[in-house]
């Protein structure tokens, strides 16, 4: 009985979803039309030139604790969304990689990466945003002398790019892969952000170290290898950000100025939840959210995913959709592809059964797979 149970249920979503209405007027990448090639012109002439093995591919994902995959608790979930794209393009011939981060997400509280995030071993660095924000959050800081701090690649890299804010000071630091030789850190030059590059003839960790000065300012990093080609998810998610916080432009070092340093062949954008959960208007939700999408668009390709849906219990449903409209008129006058996961999944009081939660908010492994895999066929069909 329990199975004929939980396979009725499936069937009912199923049904439900077949029903289901979609903006007339919005680049949906929902069925028919998924992964249209016209719609993503610069992210398929990227990936051209990896799998031609001329260049690196360059995505940023930008958006709240469901880009980051880390629930109310402040839990890892794995895989998650950003996890599984990596593995689906790879299974379909696109060589891609986990290529690092932007951004700490919050600086206390227990979003902040170097709680959650295995990778990183912070030293006497810390991620603050108390000399300002920038794309994902938190900027890691160090004041002055203390132990290195230490980040190891999820794919084993030989070479990174370590995204830095300079403030006109004296302060210097050092990078190096593994035992391989330093590239400087200056944060003597005009105010701005740099890249400083690192290569070594074999992998290894990338170890950042204060050398002089005062504080050093590190924005992100981006690892991978030099022998081979690859797209390079960054990670730009903020546990508990609003998206008014990811539109930052206060600052060269704030969100925008960032989005557009890097300068993505493709972004991604999701978020919403902590926006329809604490009440921000949908009007300068959608002034925001064409701001981001104008800034990434400067360089690449867009796609805005609506979020999954959270439970009433937090906000009512019809209250949710209007933010999910929202989303659908700006990707329809921007030009950015919608993919609509909010109506796919339906409700959180259905899509909860399924497995697809993690808590009333978050999904868990099985919610980010559904949300994963309309992204791999959109991006690899």
């Amino acid at each position: 009985w329990h199975h004929e149970h939980k396979l009725m249920k499936r069937i009912l979503l199923l049904l439900a979803l077949l029903l289901l209405p979609h903006p007339a007027n919005a680049q949906m990448m929902g069925r028919a039309n998924i992964g249209a090639r016209a719609l993503l012109p610069n992210w398929w002439a990227c990936i051209a030139n990896v799998i031609a093995g001329t260049s690196n591919c360059r995505v940023v994902v930008v958006g709240d604790s469901t880009v980051m995959g880390v629930n109310a608790a402040g839990t890892k979930t794995t895989p998650s969304e950003y996890e599984d794209l990596v593995t689906g393009l790879n299974a379909r011939g696109i060589p891609t990689i986990d290529s690092g981060w932007i951004g700490g997400g919050p600086d206390s509280g227990l979003g902040i990466r170097s709680l959650w995030d295995t990778r990183f071993s912070m030293g006497s660095w810390v991620f603050s945003l108390g000399a300002g924000q920038t794309l994902g959050g938190a900027i890691p800081v160090i004041t002055g002398t203390g132990t290195d701090m230490v980040y190891t690649p999820t794919t084993a890299a030989d070479t990174v790019n370590v995204f830095y804010s300079a403030y006109a000071t004296t302060a210097t630091a050092t990078v190096k892969v593994g035992s391989g030789s330093t590239t400087a850190i200056n944060e003597g030059q005009a105010n701005g952000i740099y890249t400083a590059n690192a290569t070594n003839a074999s992998t290894g960790a990338v170890t950042t170290h204060w050398a002089t000065g005062g504080s050093i300012y590190v924005e992100g990093m981006e690892t991978y290898s030099s022998t081979k080609k690859t797209v390079n998810v960054l990670n730009a998610g903020w546990w508990g950000c609003v998206l008014s916080q990811q539109v930052d432009n206060s600052a060269w070092f704030a969100p925008i100025s960032m989005l557009e340093y890097v300068a993505p062949k493709l972004t991604i954008i999701k978020i919403g939840i902590n926006d329809w959960n604490n009440a921000t208007g949908t009007t300068a939700f959608g002034t925001n959210l064409t701001t981001l999408v104008n800034a990434a668009k400067l360089s690449g390709d867009v796609i805005i995913e609506t979020p999954d849906p959270s439970a009433i219990s937090i906000t009512s449903l019809a209250n949710q959709k209007t933010y999910t409209a929202v989303m659908a008129t700006v990707a329809a006058a921007t030009g950015a592809v919608l993919i609509d996961n909010f109506s796919d999944i339906i409700s959180y009081e259905i899509g909860n059964p399924l497995g697809y939660y993690a808590d009333t908010i978050h999904p868990a492994a099985a919610g980010y797979q559904v949300m994963s895999n309309k992204l791999i066929r959109a991006l690899a069909n």
